[in-house]
Parts: C-alpha cells; structure tokens; sequence
C-alpha cells in the first residue's frame, strides 16, 4: 500500500470508530494502541474504551484537523465533540501516529489532554473505562 491508501484508511478509521464497526477491520488483530499515562493496550481493549465512550454520549464526532503522511506512517490531529447524557460536551484534542502495514493499522501511539479527560469524567470514570477495555481482552 501506498501513502494517498494509507492515508485514506487511517481517516476512515479515525472518522468510524465509534460509529462503524466496520472499520475496526481496518486494523490488524495484533496491533498494540499506546494512551499516554496508560501504556500499550490491545486491538479489543481500545475497542472496548472506544465503545465505553461511545455509550455515554448522545452523538460523538471525530474532525480531522491536519494529517502528514511519510512511508508507512500517517500523523493525524485532530478534536473530538461528544456530547454526553448529562447535557455536557466533551471536547478534547488529539495527536495519533498510526503504523500501517500491507494496508492494516498494526500500532498507534494516542496523545490528549490526559488532565481535561479526567477533570471531566473524573478519574474513578476514567480509570473504570481503561479497566472495562482490559476485562474485555
């Protein structure tokens, strides 16, 4: 695969994770995700936090605010709206590094304002969302 392929499905993914499951096929059964002050977490444990996430939120949206492409890496920035039941958006910022190989996602490294996160779930939601993805795996 080539960098426009790569490029194209990080976006897809980033864009579908928590609306499509059929994106999660975009990413190989073995891949490793990296959450800043978490460490290394598997395939299902993302997808499971992902999806935690997802069932506290009357609608989420992921928008794409820059993306750099180079061999078999692709950079992404980019915010995230979500609003929750409660009447509260959470609105956070992010920076992924996706690692692709044969055109599957095999390794990201996650980065976001840790702090805002746990200032708005507090840190026993944030924490039970990251332990919920562990049981799942």
């Amino acid at each position: 695969m080539g960098i426009a392929e790569n490029k194209q499905t990080v976006l897809a993914f980033i864009e579908g994770m928590s609306k499509n499951p059929a994106v999660w096929d975009s990413m190989a059964d073995t891949a490793d995700w990296w959450i800043q002050g978490k460490g290394i977490i598997s395939k299902a444990e993302i997808r499971a936090i992902a999806g935690g996430l997802a069932g506290m939120a009357t609608s989420s949206q992921m928008f794409i605010d820059h993306v750099t492409a180079e061999e078999d890496r692709v950079a992404v920035e980019s915010h995230s709206q979500f609003a929750m039941a409660d009447g509260r958006m959470f609105e956070n910022t992010y920076h992924f590094l996706f690692v692709l190989e044969q055109g599957k996602i095999v390794s990201v490294r996650e980065h976001f304002d840790t702090g805002y996160a746990k200032d708005f779930f507090g840190s026993e939601v944030q924490d039970a969302l990251i332990a919920s993805g562990r049981s799942q795996a």
